[in-house]
């Protein structure tokens, strides 16, 4: 059995939430899909402790990751540079006496070289040890990770339920309401106006686009209409130019061609 795991979170989601409830699933299964397929179960923090079949509150949930932290049975690395990487990835080679989890942070930012440098621990990892990464989308993941990894896509009810709310607030700052830009596009794109981009992060742009997707694909959904299709195409393809890091004005641009 495969032991890397790459869960796609189709955007930018509280890891630190998913993190928590995936590693206490975890611990009380030994079993990685188990544990994906009951974090897609939890509703509300309630739901996460009638899963563990345990009477904690929310504090006590959150000690005892962090007691799972403190006695290795589960371990978090997020590597910033290849001279960590390298130093801390050896570190991972050791004797695993029982099933350990190991957190790798979001694939989304690795470099390609990061990324060829886990190749050997993906494919071998450690007996015991089960390794999950996360990335917003399949296609940064370089095709020799997906093939030593298994693949797993979380529910768009699940995203939703974890939205990075410090992301959400600035986008809603500093960019159009999602659902009003939708309708705006649909019924007349010359009237499309965007704000000044300078202060706008490329994050923000990202996670905005993607709400434009959501809605965009539940409009056609609805009503299959060929101008929403042409406008799925051009969202799509503003994320490809916004993740190319080319200037922003002109990813977004692209929406009013």
């Amino acid at each position: 059995m495969t032991q890397s795991n790459i869960i796609i979170t189709q955007t930018y989601i509280n890891y630190n939430v998913i993190r928590m409830s995936l590693g206490l699933l975890f611990n009380d299964s030994n079993d990685i899909v188990k544990s994906i397929e009951d974090l897609e179960k939890i509703e509300t923090t309630e739901e996460l402790y009638n899963i563990l079949n345990e009477d904690l509150d929310l504090k006590q949930i959150e000690g005892k990751y962090e007691s799972l932290l403190s006695s290795q049975k589960i371990i978090e690395h997020d590597y910033t540079d290849k001279k960590q990487f390298t130093k801390q990835i050896l570190d991972l080679y050791s004797v695993y006496s029982k099933p350990t989890l190991l957190f790798l942070g979001s694939l989304d930012n690795y470099s390609i070289q990061l990324q060829e440098g886990m190749l050997k621990l993906l494919e071998e990892p450690p007996n015991n040890l089960i390794i999950v990464l996360f990335s917003k989308t399949q296609n940064i993941i370089l095709p020799t990770i997906k093939s030593r990894s298994n693949i797993y896509q979380i529910s768009k009810k699940l995203v939703m339920k974890n939205l990075d709310q410090k992301l959400l607030e600035k986008t809603k700052k500093n960019l159009p309401e999602p659902l009003k830009f939708v309708k705006q596009l649909i019924k007349d794109k010359t009237k499309v106006e965007f704000p000044d981009l300078k202060k706008v992060e490329r994050e923000e742009i990202d996670f905005w686009l993607w709400q434009l997707l959501n809605y965009l694909e539940s409009f056609y959904k609805q009503n299959q209409d060929q101008r929403i299709a042409e406008l799925l195409n051009k969202v799509l393809e503003s994320q490809k130019l916004n993740s190319k890091n080319l200037q922003k004005k002109f990813a977004l641009n692209w929406l009013k061609n």
